[in-house]
């Protein structure tokens, strides 16, 4: 495993999500996020490290099969096992969530989280930032 301890923090890099803390590092001069295991709530000896192993290995499986999935490398940050995402993000260009593009739809009638088939078709048909068909053609 990599020890990623070491890496230089890049501080310009933040990451949302609700699965655990998330750093961006720079490992052999490439941006990668570095994602913990959430903090435990029951069984404290499975549930602490798990999501790391399973996002490592899906992503392998999947890239196995000849689909694209994230670049993903396992290791240790400090006492932490860890996963480090490959940072697709190009520089001058911002990946946003869509919970922040539908909050733009101000005539939404729930917010942006409601994850209802009808609201998120509506936040995408509704929203003034990204062309709709093209957003309907990757949903």
């Amino acid at each position: 495993m990599i020890d990623f301890t070491n890496c230089e923090i890049n501080k310009f890099r933040q990451y949302g999500g609700a699965n655990g803390s998330k750093i961006g590092i720079i490992y052999n001069e490439e941006n990668y996020m570095l994602k913990f295991p959430p903090k435990p709530t029951k069984n404290f000896d499975l549930s602490y490290t798990n999501s790391c192993f399973s996002e490592y290995i899906s992503c392998h499986i999947v890239n196995s099969i000849g689909l694209e999935a994230q670049e993903t490398l396992l290791g240790s940050y400090k006492d932490k096992i860890v996963v480090a995402c490959k940072d697709f993000v190009i520089d001058d260009f911002k990946l946003n969530d869509f919970t922040s593009l539908k909050n733009s739809v101000i005539d939404s009638k729930t917010g942006g989280k409601d994850t209802t088939l009808s609201e998120v078709l509506y936040g995408i048909e509704n929203q003034q930032i990204i062309n709709s068909d093209e957003l309907k053609k990757v949903f």
